[in-house]
Parts: C-alpha cells; sequence; structure tokens
C-alpha cells in the first residue's frame, strides 16, 4: 500500500509539473464503484515485464507524445494527453489492465477524473478533463 501511495505521490509531482491545467474537484456524495466485472475471479500472472512496458501498454491508442515521463528507482510514471471521453478510457483500461498481466484493485469516477488502482506490479492511472481534452497519468512500480 505504502508504494501505491508513493507512485499516486510522485503522479501529481509530474501532474503539477505538467502545466497549468485545473486539477479535478471532488464532488460531495461522490460513490466508489468496484471495477466491471470485480465479482469475477481474475488471477494475475507474474510480472514479467519491465515497469516501463507496463505503463506504456496502459496508453491508449491515438494519445499524444508523452508530456512528461519519470523514472524513479523501479517505479516509472508517464503523462499523455488524449481526445477520447472518460467513459471510452474506462473501457479501454478495463481490458488494457489484465491484459498487461495487473490486476485492478479499486476504480473512482467523479467530476471528470477517473482514479483506477492495480496490483502486479502496484500502480495506477488518472485521468482529468481538461479545456483540450484528458490529461493522463500512469504510474507502475515496485520496491526494492
Amino acid at each position: 500500500m505504502h508504494r501505491f501511495v508513493w507512485l499516486v505521490a510522485i503522479a501529481l509531482v509530474v501532474m503539477a509539473c505538467g502545466g497549468s491545467q485545473p486539477g479535478p474537484t471532488g464532488t460531495p456524495g461522490a460513490q466508489v464503484t468496484d471495477p466491471p466485472g470485480a465479482t469475477a475471479a481474475i488471477t494475475a500472472q507474474p510480472n514479467t515485464g519491465d515497469n516501463k512496458s507496463k505503463a506504456q501498454a496502459l496508453i491508449p491508442q491515438g494519445s499524444s507524445a508523452p508530456i512528461n515521463e519519470v523514472t524513479i528507482g523501479n517505479s516509472y510514471t508517464v503523462q499523455v494527453t488524449s481526445t477520447m471521453t472518460l467513459d471510452q478510457l474506462a473501457a479501454f483500461w478495463t481490458t488494457a489492465i489484465p491484459a498487461a498481466g495487473m490486476t485492478e484493485t479499486g476504480r473512482f469516477n467523479s467530476a471528470g477524473s477517473l482514479i483506477i488502482a492495480f496490483t502486479n506490479p502496484e500502480g495506477g492511472v488518472t485521468a482529468s478533463t481538461t479545456d483540450n481534452g484528458v490529461l493522463i497519468s500512469i504510474s507502475v512500480g515496485t520496491s526494492s
């Protein structure tokens, strides 16, 4: 869990350095929802790829070139933009996360933002709507 918090902190730093895009705002009464298919038993395979490859497998097709990339130890974070909607991105990651050998552990969608947590290795995706599309930050890492 500490690794995930660290990855989210790195993602937030990367997003803060990315420009003046407005950040997500909370909505009172927002609900945390289970990922689609959460009741189905999904057994993730051992992480056999490097973290950069795992993160890049979660970049939706048609996204911008990386705006920012950060590697710290065994953790990698990349930031891109997309013209897809949050619903389209949510559907993409529902398939892409297990296809990359990772297991989704939580999903939060509120006020123009989507956050997805996963394990094997630990990491997460944040996507926030901006005036120019959706800003996406993907972090994947393992502790040493």
